[in-house]
């Protein structure tokens, strides 16, 4: 199978799930401890014997390839990797144990050269922000060179634009602002 980098990411981040077997949460002591990884919510792989191999393997073709590649088919079968259609928000599935209760929930994964993330950008993520000390003509200004001319401390969180978003991230973050 012929992906580009970031369809490969995919399959690394499923590695790097199983392989660190607890992942941190963003600023927060929990953890989720995962027992499985899928790529189309049916067939969970767990940790095998070649899963060390396959991620430096995998990830040493991600450095250093600069478009689409191939990697072994022998890989895919193992990890049951496939890709998933378009119109499909989940690129992985994972089941952990978090405060000793069984989940499964489908996460998107977007990358930026190595460092793929849980989190896509949409509607759904949007936070909303009050802009402290500001200029009026400053708002004329494209988004990207108006953060340029905002200092941080003059941004103050106000609110996620989804309500659904706010509360996953309280699940499992209980410090954040709701």
């Amino acid at each position: 199978m012929k992906l580009n980098k970031g369809e490969w990411n995919e399959l690394l981040v499923g590695l790097l799930c199983l392989k660190s077997n607890d992942i941190s949460l963003y600023n927060s002591p929990k953890k989720l401890s995962i027992t499985g990884i899928s790529y189309g919510e049916d067939d969970f792989t767990t940790q095998n014997p070649h899963l060390l191999t396959d991620f430096q393997e995998l990830s040493t073709l991600i450095r250093t390839h600069s478009a689409t590649f191939t990697v072994d088919p022998e890989i895919l079968e193992r990890y049951k990797f496939k890709k998933g259609a378009s119109r499909q928000k989940q690129d992985i599935w994972l089941k952990y144990m978090f405060e000793s209760q069984d989940h499964i929930d489908g996460f998107g994964i977007k990358s930026l050269t190595l460092r793929p993330s849980l989190l896509n950008a949409s509607r759904a993520t949007n936070f909303k922000f009050k802009v402290l000390n500001h200029l009026p003509e400053q708002f004329s200004l494209k988004t990207k060179k108006l953060l340029q001319k905002i200092e941080p401390q003059n941004l103050l969180f106000m609110s996620c634009e989804s309500q659904t978003f706010a509360k996953n991230l309280s699940m499992i973050d209980t410090c954040l602002e709701t």
